[in-house]
């Protein structure tokens, strides 16, 4: 199995959780979007983490 196959469906999950809070940022009160805003900065760090050694792999 791939690397790519093995984290494929991690990464779509990473993306769908970000897209979410990203939606439900807007209804929350304030105190909440500072959680919300630590969960989307901590996965956008780990797609990076995740997808930059493939790509690096891919060069």
């Amino acid at each position: 199995m791939s690397y790519e196959v093995a984290i494929g469906p991690w990464l779509a999950l990473v993306f769908v959780i970000i897209a979410f809070m990203l939606i439900i940022y807007r209804f929350v009160s304030p105190q909440s979007r500072e959680l919300i805003f630590g969960v989307i900065v901590a996965g956008m760090t780990i797609e990076f983490i995740v997808i930059l050694p493939i790509w690096l792999v891919r060069i």
